[in-house]
């Protein structure tokens, strides 16, 4: 089964579509205009690059897709500020309803980070996610990002921040949900 993954940010729009062993697409896209912490920029955003996306993939008419957003928690003795979480939410909530309206007929998870992930930081997580790709890694100080990509070859090291929980959601919607 395919499933497409969105990692919500307030400043990278980030989606990838695959397999639970493959990555087939992707998307990366810096987002403007947001001002002192605001997410308005991102919201409208979504409603113009969520579509877009979907529509270059040419899968219209084999759509076994399913859509997985990384939801967001509160967890107890966390360092993540209450606020940023909220604002990731929102983002989340967002893009749930934009793929709502442009697949009614696309079952939409909204997995919270333990849920997908367990409790393994991003860093390692990502890692394990491009060594299973067969990419390798190099990892940061909170995240890794891949050395042979076959997809995004043009990101930026910030880019796959992002994009790095996006494959990992994918490939997880794809192994876990039937």
């Amino acid at each position: 089964m395919l499933c497409l993954g969105l990692d919500p940010d307030s400043e990278y729009l980030s989606m990838s579509v695959g397999s639970s062993t493959d990555v087939l697409a992707i998307y990366s896209q810096k987002i403007k205009g947001n001002k002192r912490g605001g997410i308005e920029s991102m919201l409208k955003a979504l409603c113009h690059h969520i579509p877009a996306f979907v529509k270059s993939l040419h899968l219209e008419p084999i759509w076994p897709m399913r859509i997985i957003i990384e939801g967001q928690r509160i967890y107890p003795g966390s360092k993540a500020r209450p606020n940023d979480m909220i604002k990731l939410s929102k983002i989340a909530g967002a893009a749930a309803g934009v793929f709502a309206m442009y697949l009614p007929d696309t079952k939409i998870l909204i997995p919270e980070p333990r849920e997908w992930k367990g409790s393994v930081p991003k860093a390692v997580h990502q890692a394990r996610t491009y060594t299973k790709l067969g990419w390798g890694y190099t990892k940061c100080k909170d995240y890794s990002y891949p050395q042979h990509p076959t997809v995004g070859q043009g990101l930026t090291q910030s880019e796959w921040k992002h994009m790095g929980d996006s494959i990992g959601l994918h490939m997880w919607g794809a192994s876990n949900i039937t």
